[in-house]
């Protein structure tokens, strides 16, 4: 589990660790509406774009550009990754997990 824990219900936080004592944050999303989403940093993304996963890039320049109805910035991404600092702020990419095996196969490859 990542130190600032989970999220109730919509949020999972990890901390995954590979077998060279790298660590990569991670953050699955669920819920009753929508997809299954794994949130990471980009660079750790590159080694699992050839599972052919659904993907989305959320560079951090676009962090705070769209802005509310009252002219305030919004956040623009998943609410609990603001408390994880090594992706508050980061260059993200999101990918659609649409089954327990893709989930496996992510995590193979993230740490072999």
């Amino acid at each position: 589990m990542h130190p600032s824990g989970h999220q109730t219900k919509l949020a999972s936080r990890y901390v995954l660790v590979t077998k060279a004592g790298e660590r990569i944050a991670l953050m699955f999303e669920k819920g009753p509406t929508s997809p299954a989403n794994l949130w990471m940093h980009a660079e750790h993304a590159a080694s699992i774009e050839h599972l052919g996963l659904s993907r989305r890039d959320y560079p951090a320049a676009d962090l705070y550009a769209a802005t509310d109805e009252k002219g305030r910035p919004i956040y623009g991404r998943h609410a609990a990754l603001r408390q994880m600092r090594e992706l508050a702020n980061s260059d993200l990419v999101r990918f659609e997990i649409e089954n327990a095996a893709q989930l496996r196969s992510v995590l193979r490859q993230l740490a072999p």
